[in-house]
């Protein structure tokens, strides 16, 4: 399995509150990785969804970024 990084955020509580987010949405090998920003990575044939899932969510993040 190759995994890409779609996102950071600056809290711990917000990567958990992504990562659960793309769970719930079928984007089943999504994890968080990071000490002081974390990094949403999903596996890489399932990026495109998972940008869009987090796409339709932004305002409920404060820190979350997606990445290019």
């Amino acid at each position: 399995m190759e995994f890409v990084l779609i996102a950071q955020v600056n809290e711990f509580a917000e990567a958990l509150n992504a990562v659960k987010l793309l769970h719930d949405n079928a984007v089943e090998h999504a994890g968080a990785e990071g000490s002081i920003c974390y990094g949403i990575v999903v596996e890489s044939c399932m990026a495109e969804k998972a940008v869009e899932v987090l796409s339709r969510h932004l305002q409920e993040f404060e820190s979350l970024t997606l990445l290019d």
